[in-house]
C-alpha cells in the first residue's frame, strides 16, 4: 500500500528521518520518489511515497496515532477516496498545511456517521447530525487539481445541532458544514453526553425539541438605483415568488437589471438561501431578499 505525503520543502529531511523511524520493518519502506510541485495552491512542495506493507486497513484513529507522533496534525479532510492528515505553522491557516499526509480510502477504515450521531466538527464543541443535504455546483470551475461542472454533486453537507462546548457546557446552537468535517466523538466524549442527559433530562428535552435555526447563505448585487425608483423597485421585488432563482428576479424586475453595477453603489440587494436549495438548472433557489441603503 502507498501513501502518500506532500511536505514543505524546508521540512522534507527532518519529516523523513521521523517517518523512517515509524516503520517497524525498513524493508517495508521504500523511498520511491520527490520532486517539487503545486498542491493546494502552496509553491515548492516535495511530493514523497512511502510503501508501506501491511495485511489489513487501519482505522482512521490508528493512521492519526501512527503520525500524530512525528506530524503533531491539527486537521483531518476526508473525501470519498482519500483521507488527508494535515500539520500546519503556527503562523499558517487552514489554507497553508505545511505537511498534508494521503492516505487511500481502500487503506482507511473510515467512520460510519449516521444521523443521530454526535460529532465534532469545523466549529468548536460537539454536535448531533441532524441531516444530509447533497453539495451542487453552481458554476462551472477549473482549477490546477480540481474540475467541475454546474450542477454536478461535489459531496453533502451536514446539517448540525449543537448541544454542547467544547468544555461540556450546554449550548445550543445550528450549524451546517462539508460533510467531510466532520467526525465521530470519541466513546469517552460519547459516555459524557449520555451521561449528562441521564442527569439532566430537562436540558435533554430542551435539547431534542429545540426549533431548527440555519444561517442562509447571501448573494450579493449592487445596484446604482435612482433614489427615486426605489420605491418602486422594492414593491416589484415584493411580488416575487415564494422561490425563486437570480433569473427569475431579472424577468420579474427587467427595468431594474440596467442599474447593477460594481462597488461603490448606493444600493446593495441580498438575496439568501440555503447551499443545497438548487433547482434543475444548477442555480440556487432564494426565499428572501433586501435592499440596502448603502
Amino acid at each position: 500500500m502507498r501513501i502518500h505525503i506532500i511536505i514543505a520543502k524546508e521540512l522534507s529531511s527532518l519529516i523523513y528521518d521521523r517517518m523512517y523511524g515509524l516503520i517497524e520493518k525498513e524493508e517495508n519502506l521504500q523511498y520511491v520518489s520527490h520532486e517539487e510541485k503545486t498542491y493546494w495552491k502552496i509553491p515548492s512542495m516535495r511530493e514523497i511515497f512511502f510503501e508501506v506493507d501491511i495485511k489489513k486497513p487501519r482505522s482512521e484513529k490508528e493512521w492519526i496515532g501512527l503520525f500524530d507522533c512525528c506530524l503533531k496534525h491539527n486537521d483531518i479532510r476526508r473525501g470519498d477516496d482519500y483521507l488527508e492528515i494535515c500539520h500546519y505553522s503556527e503562523f499558517g491557516n487552514r489554507n497553508d498545511p505545511f505537511v498534508i499526509v494521503y492516505i487511500p480510502a481502500e487503506s482507511v477504515i473510515m467512520p460510519r456517521i449516521k444521523i443521530g450521531d454526535f460529532v465534532t466538527a469545523y466549529g468548536s464543541g460537539y454536535w448531533q447530525l441532524i441531516d444530509i443535504k447533497p453539495k451542487i455546483a453552481t458554476e462551472d470551475y477549473t482549477g490546477e487539481d480540481v474540475c467541475w461542472k454546474k450542477g454536478q454533486v461535489l459531496g453533502q453537507w451536514a446539517i448540525l445541532k449543537k448541544c454542547f462546548t467544547a468544555k461540556m457546557k450546554p449550548r445550543i446552537d445550528f450549524s451546517y458544514e462539508d460533510f467531510t468535517w466532520i467526525s465521530p466523538v470519541s466513546d469517552e466524549i460519547l459516555a459524557e453526553i449520555e451521561k449528562y442527559f441521564e442527569e439532566y433530562p430537562k436540558y435533554r428535552q430542551k435539547f431534542e425539541n429545540a426549533e431548527i435555526k440555519l444561517r442562509k447563505t447571501i448573494t450579493n448585487c449592487y445596484l446604482n438605483l435612482p433614489e427615486e425608483k426605489e420605491e418602486a423597485f422594492r414593491t416589484v421585488l415584493g411580488h416575487l415568488p415564494e422561490r425563486y432563482s437570480i433569473a427569475d428576479v431579472w424577468k420579474t424586475a427587467a427595468e431594474y437589471k440596467q442599474y447593477i453595477s460594481k462597488p461603490p453603489t448606493k444600493y446593495l440587494l441580498n438575496f439568501f438561501a440555503y447551499p443545497w436549495d438548487i433547482d434543475g438548472n444548477g442555480d440556487l433557489i432564494y426565499t428572501d431578499c433586501e435592499l440596502v441603503r448603502i
